[in-house]
């Protein structure tokens, strides 16, 4: 509610804080599973010329076009986020997920290794990263591969939810 009041405050849709406003209430609206709202937001960003991040929200709408099985227009998505910035790393890590859910493993692992050699990702991101090509090397019966990758995993985010499940495949492994 704080969040539409603050839209509704703002000067213009040019205004900073507003522009701010719409891409948090975009992510979350996609904690909420809200995903045609969060596309909806995270377009109008994309459309504005004054909006100076639009990989933010390009990435943004591809996480909830992902989410609602619109490969397509999320690959394009995160295309486009990558256009504009690179280096992006959630963007990367997005693709390298939807890679991997179409079965395009080499292609995720590529992602996965881009975002991680942006060294710009919190430790959880990164261990989900690498928690996610061991998952790729797992399914390639490339062992060694696997345990490197879910050691990362653990080491990078030991109590988080990617450490925790990396530990629990090194045991078995």
């Amino acid at each position: 509610a704080m969040m539409l009041a603050s839209l509704e405050l703002a000067e213009g849709t040019s205004d900073f804080n507003y522009q701010e406003t719409c891409l948090n209430l975009s992510g979350l609206y996609i904690q909420m599973k809200k995903y045609e709202q969060a596309r909806i937001l995270s377009q109008k960003l994309v459309a504005d010329p004054t909006f100076d991040a639009p990989w933010r929200a390009l990435t943004n709408r591809g996480w909830a076009e992902f989410q609602m099985a619109r490969y397509a227009d999320a690959r394009k998505s995160f295309g486009e986020a990558l256009e504009f910035f690179p280096a992006y790393w959630p963007a990367h890590l997005n693709l390298g997920i939807l890679e991997q859910k179409e079965g395009h493993t080499l292609a995720a692992i590529q992602s996965f290794e881009r975002a991680l050699a942006t060294e710009r990702m919190s430790y959880d991101a990164a261990a989900e990263a690498n928690y996610r090509m061991a998952e790729i090397y797992v399914s390639l019966g490339k062992r060694n591969e696997a345990i490197r990758h879910f050691r990362v995993a653990f080491e990078r985010s030991p109590n988080g939810e990617w450490g925790e499940q990396s530990k629990s495949y090194l045991d078995l492994l």
